[in-house]
């Protein structure tokens, strides 16, 4: 009964709204009015959107292919700024206070390159600064070559007392060497014996071949062959080929010794036969023994086999006596030719003889021939090469041309001849050097609408090229150089050009966005990731542009230590600006320590690149002392060469009295 009441309840509802089931009338209309509303918002957002979108497009604001490209193209870059991110991380971690892993990691920088010597210089002060006489004496001969560091010979002989005073091996041997021949240090024999000997007894090879023979000479110390024979002979047990040939110097010519040339002949012939640092100098010694019977029964041929092989091994003297045999037919056929080129040779590995000989008239103007011979040789083998295989061949044979290489004269004429014969067979390499010869006018009368067509050509061939013609062609849209200037345009190629990875157009677009334009919205994170695929190709300014940005926090969080490795890749890669740049950190102290010699070391790697602002800084660090010793005479030589470049700070400082009379110094010694 309670269920029927439900039922009877509900159907009378349903017919007070008027049929079975319906909804209220009003409710439905207000429902409709409300989705009808809604779409009608959407579709105009959306034609709003789209009209904006194709107008951005026509009015060049939006390139949809700079979008897929950042996308894309840009995202192994992203991934790769964002792992930099953690290494530097991790690295920031932990600080290193063990002396065996800083000189570890220094020793690991200076086989990079001189900028690498920089860093190892940090890392072995470290280590010297812990009392390691490893640091020390590695810091000391930074300090002694100048590498990493401004040369302070004053410093580098103080380290090398530190590290020799703790009883390393090396540095006595090092302070025997500077005291044995004057270098850096008053020469003194008796200070040379006493660091040798001491080096010796840590069992030197060297130190105890120089103290063997000091004590057979009896320099710096009394003489005493005997012992000093015997240092020699051990070290010749131990089969020392530097200690043999000694040895065989000393029997040969009796200085000190008794003279024995049996015994001389021995050990140079066991050196000769080692392919040791000595071999070239004993094959020497027997020739002259076996061409002048010296001890030896005269035997011409056998001196003549002697002195080949002397020459093969780059030996200088060699070649010269060589050379002079053949200049006088002295048992050879005379063959001038062959003597100018053996005589040219030697003098240039610094043979004095040689150099003096090659001043005659005859031995140079055989010379020139010889040089002649070569050329024309040289290109008959480029033509021939050429007639096998073809347009390649002819523009390597036009580049050698144009660059001086390959043993020919430089010859522009002959390059646009060779490389115009390859691009009729479209060799691409010769059609875009043809296009940049008619674009510059060097080689070839400018032209600029045959540069256009030629670099249009390239820049469609999918060549090797062709990056190059699209930045070619970027540049002439750009400026309106031999076109009618079209920025939109201009952009077009140079976003071809950045994604065909060219390095120049990558940090050329990372430019315009970084700065934004009528084109383009500035973009900060798209400048960097195309600073950072340049930079991982090895362009420096890249490298500079991409650690200014993290320096300054400009499209991604600010990070100095990763900007300091940037500034360093940058400098290593022979950008001024960077080393320029880490001058300013290291005198500053910048995120990093305090470091005047660092800062000094910096601003004269820019200072002898050219750069006027490091000149200058350079100079203030000479007038004041800070960082190199002060030295006035040296400050006014960089304030001159920075105010001849404009840097006009670099002017008011060479009015200073002081300056001006030390410039006037520089002059007159001049």
């Amino acid at each position: 009964m309670q269920h029927d009441a439900k039922t009877a309840s509900r159907e009378k509802g349903r017919e007070k709204n008027g049929r079975p089931g319906a909804e209220r009338p009003e409710e439905d209309a207000g429902k409709k009015s409300v989705a009808v509303t809604i779409v009608r918002i959407l579709l105009f957002i959306v034609i709003v959107c789209m009209s904006l979108f194709f107008y951005a497009i026509r009015t060049g604001r939006i390139d949809v292919q700079l979008i897929r490209y950042a996308e894309k193209d840009l995202s192994p870059a992203r991934r790769n700024v964002d792992s930099l991110d953690e290494h530097f991380d991790r690295k920031s971690e932990s600080a290193i206070t063990n002396a065996s892993e800083l000189i570890a990691l220094g020793q690991r920088c200076s086989r990079i390159n001189d900028v690498g010597d920089a860093q190892a210089a940090v890392y072995f002060r470290k280590a010297a600064e812990l009392g390691s006489p490893v640091g020390q004496y590695l810091l000391a001969g930074m300090y002694d070559e100048g590498r990493g560091v401004l040369q302070n010979r004053e410093k580098a002989l103080a380290l090398y007392l530190q590290a020799a005073e703790q009883g390393y091996g090396e540095a006595q041997n090092k302070l025997g060497e500077m005291y044995e021949k004057g270098d850096g240090v008053a020469q003194d024999m008796a200070q040379a014996v006493v660091w040798y000997r001491k080096a010796a007894e840590l069992r030197s090879d060297n130190a105890q071949m120089k103290l063997g023979l000091l004590l057979i000479t009896g320099q710096g110390v009394p003489r005493d062959t005997e012992q000093g024979l015997d240092l020699l002979q051990q070290l010749v047990e131990r089969n020392n080929k530097d200690a043999m040939f000694a040895l065989a110097c000393l029997y040969d010519t009796g200085d000190g010794v008794e003279q024995d040339k049996e015994e001389a002949l021995d050990l140079y012939r066991k050196v000769a036969k080692s392919y040791g640092r000595r071999d070239a100098d004993a094959m020497f010694a027997l020739w002259r023994m076996y061409d002048t019977g010296d001890g030896v029964e005269q035997d011409k041929k056998k001196a003549l086999d002697w002195l080949r092989q002397a020459v093969d091994k780059g030996n200088a003297a060699a070649r010269y006596t060589l050379g002079m045999l053949y200049y006088h037919g002295d048992g050879l056929a005379r063959d001038i030719h062959k003597a100018a080129r053996l005589i040219q040779t030697a003098a240039a590995y610094g043979d004095a003889n040689a150099r003096q000989a090659m001043r005659q008239d005859d031995l140079s103007k055989a010379w020139q021939e010889v040089l002649k011979a070569e050329q024309d040789a040289l290109r008959e083998e480029f033509i021939r090469r050429a007639d096998q295989t073809g347009a390649a061949a002819w523009y390597e044979l036009g580049k050698a041309y144009e660059e001086g290489d390959q043993g020919l004269l430089q010859d522009k004429a002959q390059a646009a001849d060779w490389y115009r014969k390859a691009a009729e067979q479209k060799n691409t390499d010769a059609m875009f050097a043809l296009a940049r010869m008619y674009d510059t006018g060097d080689g070839l009368p400018q032209d600029k609408k045959k540069a256009l067509d030629l670099y249009l050509k390239v820049a469609d061939s999918y060549s090797s090229a062709a990056a190059d013609a699209m930045l070619a062609l970027w540049r002439m849209y750009d400026t309106g150089d031999g076109v009618e200037q079209d920025k939109k345009k201009a952009l077009d190629w140079l976003l071809r050009a950045a994604k065909d990875s060219h390095v120049e157009a990558m940090r050329r677009l990372g430019l315009l966005y970084a700065e934004g334009s009528d084109l383009v919205e500035r973009d900060g994170v798209l400048a960097a990731l195309l600073y950072s695929k340049a930079s991982e190709k090895g362009d420096g300014e890249a490298s500079f542009l991409l650690a200014c940005q993290l320096d300054a926090g400009n499209g991604k969080s600010q990070n100095n230590a990763k900007a300091l490795v940037l500034y360093h890749k940058a400098a290593q890669l022979n950008y001024p600006p960077a080393a320029y740049r880490l001058g300013k950190i290291y005198s500053r102290g910048e995120g990093v320590d305090p470091d005047l010699e660092q800062a000094a070391f910096w601003f004269q790697r820019a200072a002898e690149q050219g750069n006027a602002d490091a000149q200058y800084a350079l100079g203030q660090l000479y007038a004041d002392g800070y960082g190199v010793p002060r030295d006035l005479h040296e400050a006014a030589r960089w304030y001159r060469k920075a105010a001849e470049l404009g840097n006009e700070d670099a002017r008011m400082a060479l009015q200073r009295e002081d300056i001006r009379k030390a410039h006037e110094e520089n002059v007159t010694a001049r």
